[in-house]
Protein backbone atom coordinates (compact mmCIF):
# COMPACT_ATOMS: atom_id res chain seq x y z
CA UNK A 1 0.00 0.00 0.00
CA UNK A 2 1.38 3.39 -1.00
CA UNK A 3 0.76 6.04 1.67
CA UNK A 4 0.64 9.75 0.87
CA UNK A 5 -1.31 12.84 1.77
CA UNK A 6 -3.51 12.62 -1.29
CA UNK A 7 -4.05 15.82 -3.23
CA UNK A 8 -7.67 16.68 -4.14
CA UNK A 9 -8.87 14.18 -6.70
CA UNK A 10 -12.00 14.17 -8.78
CA UNK A 11 -14.33 11.22 -8.53
CA UNK A 12 -14.53 9.06 -11.63
CA UNK A 13 -17.89 9.26 -13.49
CA UNK A 14 -18.28 5.50 -13.15
CA UNK A 15 -17.89 5.76 -9.37
CA UNK A 16 -20.41 8.61 -9.24
CA UNK A 17 -23.28 6.40 -10.42
CA UNK A 18 -23.50 5.26 -6.80
CA UNK A 19 -24.52 7.68 -4.02
CA UNK A 20 -22.04 8.77 -1.40
CA UNK A 21 -22.49 7.81 2.23
CA UNK A 22 -24.14 10.56 4.22
CA UNK A 23 -25.22 11.20 7.79
CA UNK A 24 -24.85 8.45 10.37
CA UNK A 25 -23.41 5.93 7.90
CA UNK A 26 -20.57 8.25 6.93
CA UNK A 27 -19.89 9.19 10.56
CA UNK A 28 -19.69 5.49 11.45
CA UNK A 29 -17.16 4.89 8.65
CA UNK A 30 -15.11 7.88 9.74
CA UNK A 31 -15.06 6.67 13.35
CA UNK A 32 -14.00 3.19 12.25
CA UNK A 33 -11.09 4.63 10.25
CA UNK A 34 -10.10 6.84 13.19
CA UNK A 35 -9.97 3.81 15.50
CA UNK A 36 -8.61 1.13 13.19
CA UNK A 37 -7.09 2.98 10.26
CA UNK A 38 -7.79 2.63 6.55
CA UNK A 39 -8.15 -1.04 5.68
CA UNK A 40 -8.67 -0.90 1.90
CA UNK A 41 -6.73 1.07 -0.71
CA UNK A 42 -8.28 3.91 -2.64
CA UNK A 43 -8.22 2.94 -6.31
CA UNK A 44 -7.05 5.54 -8.84
CA UNK A 45 -8.05 5.10 -12.48
CA UNK A 46 -7.51 7.71 -15.22
CA UNK A 47 -6.22 10.11 -12.53
CA UNK A 48 -9.58 9.95 -10.71
CA UNK A 49 -10.88 8.00 -7.74
CA UNK A 50 -12.62 4.90 -9.05
CA UNK A 51 -13.22 3.26 -5.68
CA UNK A 52 -12.92 4.60 -2.14
CA UNK A 53 -14.63 7.98 -2.36
CA UNK A 54 -16.07 7.66 1.15
CA UNK A 55 -12.75 6.47 2.64
CA UNK A 56 -11.02 9.37 0.88
CA UNK A 57 -13.50 11.88 2.33
CA UNK A 58 -13.17 10.37 5.79
CA UNK A 59 -9.36 10.49 5.71
CA UNK A 60 -9.41 14.08 4.52
CA UNK A 61 -11.71 15.14 7.35
CA UNK A 62 -9.59 13.22 9.87
CA UNK A 63 -6.35 14.63 8.46
CA UNK A 64 -4.96 11.13 7.89
CA UNK A 65 -2.63 9.90 5.17
CA UNK A 66 -4.38 7.95 2.45
CA UNK A 67 -3.49 4.50 1.18
CA UNK A 68 -3.90 4.36 -2.58
CA UNK A 69 -3.27 2.18 -5.59
CA UNK A 70 -3.21 3.11 -9.28
CA UNK A 71 -4.73 0.73 -11.83
CA UNK A 72 -3.46 1.86 -15.25
CA UNK A 73 -4.37 -1.20 -17.29
CA UNK A 74 -8.11 -1.40 -16.67
CA UNK A 75 -10.35 -1.36 -19.71
CA UNK A 76 -13.49 0.72 -19.48
CA UNK A 77 -15.73 -2.34 -19.19
CA UNK A 78 -13.55 -3.84 -16.45
CA UNK A 79 -13.69 -0.56 -14.55
CA UNK A 80 -17.50 -0.65 -14.69
CA UNK A 81 -17.62 -4.25 -13.45
CA UNK A 82 -15.11 -3.46 -10.71
CA UNK A 83 -17.16 -0.57 -9.32
CA UNK A 84 -20.45 -2.48 -9.49
CA UNK A 85 -18.99 -5.56 -7.83
CA UNK A 86 -17.46 -3.62 -4.95
CA UNK A 87 -20.56 -1.53 -4.28
CA UNK A 88 -23.11 -4.33 -4.49
CA UNK A 89 -21.20 -6.63 -2.15
CA UNK A 90 -19.99 -3.93 0.25
CA UNK A 91 -23.18 -1.91 0.66
CA UNK A 92 -26.81 -2.77 1.33
CA UNK A 93 -28.33 -1.12 -1.73
CA UNK A 94 -32.10 -1.04 -2.18
CA UNK A 95 -33.81 -1.68 -5.50
CA UNK A 96 -34.26 2.09 -5.83
CA UNK A 97 -30.54 2.68 -5.22
CA UNK A 98 -29.58 0.10 -7.84
CA UNK A 99 -32.17 1.39 -10.32
CA UNK A 100 -30.81 4.93 -10.07
CA UNK A 101 -27.24 3.66 -10.34
CA UNK A 102 -28.15 1.67 -13.45
CA UNK A 103 -29.89 4.71 -14.96
CA UNK A 104 -26.83 6.87 -14.33
CA UNK A 105 -24.53 4.18 -15.71
CA UNK A 106 -26.57 3.86 -18.90
CA UNK A 107 -26.41 7.66 -19.27
CA UNK A 108 -22.61 7.73 -19.41
CA UNK A 109 -20.89 7.89 -22.78
CA UNK A 110 -17.78 5.98 -23.73
CA UNK A 111 -15.38 8.30 -25.54
CA UNK A 112 -12.71 7.00 -27.87
CA UNK A 113 -9.75 9.29 -28.55
CA UNK A 114 -8.75 8.50 -32.12
CA UNK A 115 -5.19 9.78 -31.58
CA UNK A 116 -4.27 8.01 -28.33
CA UNK A 117 -6.74 5.14 -28.55
CA UNK A 118 -7.76 5.76 -24.93
CA UNK A 119 -11.31 4.86 -24.00
CA UNK A 120 -12.81 6.65 -21.03
CA UNK A 121 -16.10 7.78 -19.53
CA UNK A 122 -17.20 11.29 -20.36
CA UNK A 123 -20.22 13.39 -19.58
CA UNK A 124 -23.31 12.73 -21.73
CA UNK A 125 -23.28 15.67 -24.14
CA UNK A 126 -23.59 15.19 -27.90
CA UNK A 127 -22.93 12.13 -30.01
CA UNK A 128 -19.75 13.64 -31.43
CA UNK A 129 -17.45 16.21 -29.93
CA UNK A 130 -14.36 17.90 -31.34
CA UNK A 131 -11.62 19.09 -29.02
CA UNK A 132 -8.35 20.91 -29.70
CA UNK A 133 -5.02 20.01 -28.10
CA UNK A 134 -1.43 21.04 -28.71
CA UNK A 135 1.16 18.27 -28.84
CA UNK A 136 4.37 19.05 -26.97
CA UNK A 137 6.55 17.93 -29.84
CA UNK A 138 4.83 20.34 -32.25
CA UNK A 139 4.92 24.13 -32.25
CA UNK A 140 1.95 25.83 -30.50
CA UNK A 141 0.74 27.27 -33.78
CA UNK A 142 0.27 23.75 -35.16
CA UNK A 143 -2.70 22.36 -33.19
CA UNK A 144 -3.93 18.82 -33.61
CA UNK A 145 -7.69 18.35 -33.74
CA UNK A 146 -8.95 15.12 -32.28
CA UNK A 147 -12.43 13.81 -32.81
CA UNK A 148 -13.84 12.02 -29.80
CA UNK A 149 -16.67 9.75 -30.89
CA UNK A 150 -19.02 8.91 -28.06
CA UNK A 151 -21.31 5.95 -27.66
CA UNK A 152 -23.42 4.60 -24.81
CA UNK A 153 -21.19 2.90 -22.26
CA UNK A 154 -23.85 0.30 -21.57
CA UNK A 155 -27.48 0.06 -22.56
CA UNK A 156 -30.29 0.27 -20.02
CA UNK A 157 -30.83 -3.46 -20.43
CA UNK A 158 -27.16 -4.22 -19.78
CA UNK A 159 -27.09 -1.84 -16.80
CA UNK A 160 -30.20 -3.50 -15.38
CA UNK A 161 -28.56 -6.91 -15.67
CA UNK A 162 -25.34 -5.70 -14.03
CA UNK A 163 -27.20 -4.07 -11.13
CA UNK A 164 -29.75 -6.91 -10.87
CA UNK A 165 -32.90 -4.79 -11.28
CA UNK A 166 -35.81 -4.88 -13.75
CA UNK A 167 -35.31 -2.82 -16.92
CA UNK A 168 -38.56 -0.97 -16.19
CA UNK A 169 -37.14 0.21 -12.86
CA UNK A 170 -34.13 1.64 -14.71
CA UNK A 171 -36.43 3.45 -17.16
CA UNK A 172 -38.53 4.81 -14.28
CA UNK A 173 -35.41 6.08 -12.53
CA UNK A 174 -34.25 7.76 -15.74
CA UNK A 175 -37.58 9.65 -16.00
CA UNK A 176 -37.24 10.85 -12.41
CA UNK A 177 -33.62 11.94 -12.99
CA UNK A 178 -34.43 13.76 -16.22
CA UNK A 179 -37.72 15.45 -15.26
CA UNK A 180 -38.07 15.34 -11.50
CA UNK A 181 -37.35 18.25 -9.19
CA UNK A 182 -34.56 17.68 -6.62
CA UNK A 183 -37.11 17.11 -3.86
CA UNK A 184 -38.70 14.30 -5.86
CA UNK A 185 -35.32 12.67 -6.50
CA UNK A 186 -34.59 12.75 -2.78
CA UNK A 187 -38.03 11.41 -1.84
CA UNK A 188 -37.82 8.46 -4.25
CA UNK A 189 -34.28 7.58 -3.17
CA UNK A 190 -35.42 7.79 0.46
CA UNK A 191 -38.35 5.52 -0.46
CA UNK A 192 -40.98 7.94 0.90
CA UNK A 193 -42.39 7.91 -2.63
CA UNK A 194 -42.34 4.75 -4.73
CA UNK A 195 -40.33 4.60 -7.94
CA UNK A 196 -43.44 4.03 -10.06
CA UNK A 197 -45.15 7.01 -8.42
CA UNK A 198 -42.03 9.09 -8.94
CA UNK A 199 -42.12 8.31 -12.65
CA UNK A 200 -45.69 9.65 -12.94
CA UNK A 201 -45.05 12.65 -10.68
CA UNK A 202 -42.00 13.60 -12.76
CA UNK A 203 -44.31 14.16 -15.74
CA UNK A 204 -46.12 16.98 -13.90
CA UNK A 205 -45.22 20.66 -13.62
CA UNK A 206 -42.66 21.69 -11.01
CA UNK A 207 -45.37 23.23 -8.83
CA UNK A 208 -47.48 20.08 -8.93
CA UNK A 209 -44.39 18.00 -8.17
CA UNK A 210 -43.77 20.03 -5.02
CA UNK A 211 -47.33 19.39 -3.86
CA UNK A 212 -47.05 15.70 -4.75
CA UNK A 213 -43.83 15.30 -2.76
CA UNK A 214 -45.30 17.10 0.23
CA UNK A 215 -48.49 15.02 0.19
CA UNK A 216 -46.74 11.80 -0.93
CA UNK A 217 -48.94 11.12 -3.92
CA UNK A 218 -49.42 7.70 -5.39
CA UNK A 219 -48.93 6.93 -9.08
CA UNK A 220 -52.72 7.03 -9.58
CA UNK A 221 -52.99 10.48 -8.01
CA UNK A 222 -50.31 11.76 -10.37
CA UNK A 223 -52.10 10.19 -13.36
CA UNK A 224 -55.39 11.80 -12.28
CA UNK A 225 -53.66 15.17 -12.08
CA UNK A 226 -52.25 14.75 -15.58
CA UNK A 227 -55.72 13.83 -16.87
CA UNK A 228 -57.12 16.95 -15.22
CA UNK A 229 -54.42 19.07 -16.86
CA UNK A 230 -55.17 17.52 -20.24
CA UNK A 231 -58.87 18.36 -19.90
CA UNK A 232 -58.07 21.95 -18.97
CA UNK A 233 -55.58 22.19 -21.83
CA UNK A 234 -58.09 20.73 -24.28
CA UNK A 235 -60.72 23.23 -23.13
CA UNK A 236 -58.27 26.12 -23.45
CA UNK A 237 -57.33 24.95 -26.95
CA UNK A 238 -60.99 24.74 -27.97
CA UNK A 239 -61.64 28.23 -26.60
CA UNK A 240 -58.60 29.55 -28.42
CA UNK A 241 -59.75 27.98 -31.68
CA UNK A 242 -63.20 29.55 -31.17
CA UNK A 243 -61.65 32.98 -30.53
CA UNK A 244 -59.35 32.59 -33.54
CA UNK A 245 -62.37 31.71 -35.68
CA UNK A 246 -64.25 34.79 -34.49
CA UNK A 247 -61.23 36.98 -35.13
CA UNK A 248 -60.87 35.56 -38.63
CA UNK A 249 -64.51 36.39 -39.42
CA UNK A 250 -64.20 39.86 -37.91
CA UNK A 251 -61.07 40.52 -39.94
CA UNK A 252 -62.93 39.40 -43.06
CA UNK A 253 -65.87 41.66 -42.23
CA UNK A 254 -63.61 44.65 -41.60
CA UNK A 255 -61.84 43.98 -44.86
CA UNK A 256 -65.18 43.86 -46.68
CA UNK A 257 -66.29 47.11 -45.07
CA UNK A 258 -63.02 48.75 -46.04
CA UNK A 259 -63.48 47.54 -49.61
CA UNK A 260 -67.06 48.83 -49.66
CA UNK A 261 -66.00 52.23 -48.33
CA UNK A 262 -63.26 52.40 -50.93
CA UNK A 263 -65.80 51.51 -53.61
CA UNK A 264 -68.11 54.32 -52.45
CA UNK A 265 -65.26 56.79 -52.47
CA UNK A 266 -64.27 55.83 -56.01
CA UNK A 267 -67.90 55.98 -57.18
CA UNK A 268 -68.30 59.44 -55.66
CA UNK A 269 -65.16 60.64 -57.43
CA UNK A 270 -66.32 59.21 -60.77
CA UNK A 271 -69.73 60.85 -60.37
CA UNK A 272 -68.14 64.20 -59.52
CA UNK A 273 -65.85 63.97 -62.54
CA UNK A 274 -68.84 63.09 -64.70
CA UNK A 275 -70.83 66.08 -63.46
CA UNK A 276 -67.93 68.44 -64.05
CA UNK A 277 -67.42 67.18 -67.61
CA UNK A 278 -71.15 67.50 -68.38
CA UNK A 279 -71.24 71.05 -66.95
CA UNK A 280 -68.34 72.07 -69.18
CA UNK A 281 -70.03 70.53 -72.21
CA UNK A 282 -73.38 72.23 -71.62
CA UNK A 283 -71.75 75.43 -70.40
CA UNK A 284 -73.79 75.30 -67.23
CA UNK A 285 -74.81 73.07 -64.40
CA UNK A 286 -76.90 70.09 -65.33
CA UNK A 287 -79.70 71.13 -62.99
CA UNK A 288 -80.15 74.64 -64.64
CA UNK A 289 -83.64 75.03 -66.22
CA UNK A 290 -83.46 76.63 -69.73
CA UNK A 291 -87.22 77.12 -70.09
CA UNK A 292 -87.84 80.94 -69.96
CA UNK A 293 -91.50 80.43 -69.17
CA UNK A 294 -90.58 78.27 -66.27
CA UNK A 295 -88.10 80.92 -65.21
CA UNK A 296 -90.87 83.59 -65.27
Amino acid sequence: MNTIVLKPYEFHPIANVFPLLEGADFEALKEDIRLHGQRDDIIIFESMILDGRNRYRACQELGLEVGWRVIPCFSYDKAVDFVISHNIHRRHLSIEDRAFAAAELANLRKGHNQYTGVVSAIAPTSETKTVKIVREERPPQDPVYLKIVTAPAVTQKQAAEKLQVPVQSVKDARVVLDNGIPELNTAVKAKTISLSAGREIAKLTDEDQKVAVKEKWTAQQAKDKRTEHKKVLRKDQEEQRYLDNIKMHLDGLLYALDEREEFRHITSMVNQIGHNVFDDWTDGPIWEDDDPEAAS
